[in-house]
C-alpha cells in the first residue's frame, strides 16, 4: 500500500498485465504487513515490489512464485 494526496492506494494487476491505481481503505497493520478493509477482492493481485517503476495503464512483468521448500523434519 502506497499513500497519495488523495489518500492510500495500491497497484492492482489487471487480467492483460497492465496496472490500475486503486484506492483502499486499510485496516489493522502488523509490521509491514496491512489489512485492506475495502477496495479490493478476494483474488486480486496487487504489485508488491517496483512501485516507482510503475504508472496506470503501464505493462507489469509478474513473476510466478518460486516453488515452497519442504518444511524440514525435526527429530525427536
Amino acid at each position: 500500500m502506497q499513500i497519495s494526496a488523495r489518500g492510500p492506494f495500491v497497484y492492482l494487476v489487471k487480467k492483460d498485465d497492465t496496472a490500475e491505481l486503486r484506492t483502499v481503505k486499510p485496516g489493522q497493520l502488523h509490521r509491514d504487513l496491512v489489512v485492506i478493509r475495502e477496495g479490493l477482492k478476494a483474488g486480486e493481485s496487487v504489485v508488491t515490489v517496483g512501485h516507482l517503476a510503475v504508472t496506470p495503464g503501464g505493462k507489469v512483468s509478474v513473476e510466478k512464485p518460486a516453488p515452497a521448500k519442504e518444511a524440514s523434519r525435526q527429530k525427536p
